[in-house]
């Protein structure tokens, strides 16, 4: 009896410690639809291996980067939030984020895709994890082209061989005065967003090229693309087959495939006058982790979870660009139906450039950006003349910045 007693006690020691020593880690993210249900699903793994809970809050993406700022420093905020890289810079200076460096080892950060990777640090620290990333390329009709251009040239002579708009075709549409879509074609002529002291550079030569060469593509001689077009108009073309190229991400897979068309995506063609491919910004969805978490350890494992090579292969089934190079060899990846679409995007990412951090990016770049394409698109200014203006106007902003 004494010894049945025992063996109770022993056992209900082990329970209630396993109790005990079990943490829930709170996370924050904006996903809905399939992504959210895949990452359901992964959570689940994690909880079961971990022993630990995860208290998942689907926050409206729109209004997730407003909770957070003002709910974290409250101490009512989350463990870890999931967001894109370009909020790193603004919640780092509201001191909002914690640095990794500390957590992540070596053997853990090699696996991903340098320019992902370097796309989640600011001034030189770690703050998070990329699960997987976005970026634009080249989407074409298979049908119209069979062989994509490599060059800017080659782009042109299949753009106009296809245009015809009478009857509203064109070799090439997208949002083109959308400054995220435009921002490879200033890699491709030689530039960069920022300079290494973050900040704009409308003014420079390769942001005069890019913003010219775009106008040239709407205009004689050289005219394979129309003067008026957004998302919807871009979208609407191609699923149609009146579009032979447009520029686009991966979110836009889904309803690719369920249009019918017969598409690729490779990189978006090398710019002849530079030598230089586009280098559209690498957007991450990063796990970051809230400088006020009282658990950090406890946080970074659920990252560290998230952002495994078994994760991204889930989450590759629902259009993620995985940020691990060893899970595009994946044999459940490359069988995947998505599998050619989302290698012709690692192929764009390995000449892209890393999307900038700085919170200069939301505070002077991304509205002159637009601002500037929508002069010199609309021909209410020369693109030197709407470089000075947007310069202008955008190291204002940065001096605001830097003043608070």
């Amino acid at each position: 009896m004494k010894k049945r007693v025992l063996v109770i006690l022993a056992l209900f020691t082990l329970v209630f410690s396993s109790v005990v020593s079990a943490k829930t880690v709170k996370l924050w993210y904006g996903w809905t639809g399939q992504e959210k249900e895949a990452m359901l699903g992964i959570l689940a793994k994690y909880e079961q291996v971990s022993g630990n809970k995860v208290d998942a809050l689907m926050v409206p993406f729109d209004a997730l980067q407003g909770k957070f700022q003002t709910m974290a420093p409250q101490g009512q905020g989350p463990d870890v939030i999931v967001g894109p890289a370009d909020w790193i810079g603004t919640f780092k200076i509201q001191n909002l984020l914690a640095p990794i460096d500390g957590f992540a080892s070596e053997s853990t950060l090699k696996g991903f895709i340098p320019t992902v990777l370097g796309a989640c640090k600011y001034e030189n620290k770690l703050y998070g994890l990329p699960e997987s990333y976005k970026v634009v390329a080249l989407i074409y009709n298979k049908d119209l082209i069979p062989n994509p251009p490599k060059t800017t040239e080659e782009m042109i002579k299949i753009g106009k061989e296809l245009t015809n708009e009478d009857e509203s075709q064109y070799g090439l549409v997208y949002d083109k005065g959308n400054y995220y879509y435009h921002m490879g074609w200033i890699g491709g002529f030689g530039g960069k967003i920022l300079d290494k002291n973050n900040n704009p550079t409308f003014d420079s030569k390769a942001q005069i090229e890019a913003a010219k060469f775009v106008a040239s593509l709407s205009e004689d001689p050289q005219k394979i693309m129309p003067e008026e077009v957004d998302y919807n108009v871009m979208m609407t073309l191609f699923n149609d087959g009146l579009a032979g190229m447009i520029i686009n991400g991966p979110w836009a897979i889904g309803d690719l495939v369920e249009s019918g068309v017969n598409f690729g995506v490779t990189r978006i063609p090398m710019v002849n006058q530079t030598g230089l491919w586009p280098a559209p910004a690498l957007g991450p969805e990063v796990m970051m982790m809230s400088a006020y978490s009282k658990d950090k350890k406890n946080g970074y494992d659920l990252i560290k979870f998230l952002t495994s090579a078994d994760s991204q292969a889930e989450m590759s089934k629902v259009g993620h660009l995985p940020s691990r190079s060893e899970v595009y060899e994946y044999r459940t990846v490359k069988n995947s139906s998505v599998y050619q679409y989302i290698k012709g995007f690692k192929s764009q990412a390995e000449v892209g450039t890393p999307m900038p951090t700085a919170p200069e990016m939301n505070a002077a770049v991304w509205a002159n950006g637009a601002t500037m394409l929508s002069q010199v698109l609309s021909g209410d200014a020369t693109a030197e003349e709407a470089a000075k203006d947007v310069q202008e106007k955008a190291m204002e902003s940065v001096k605001e910045l830097r003043q608070k």
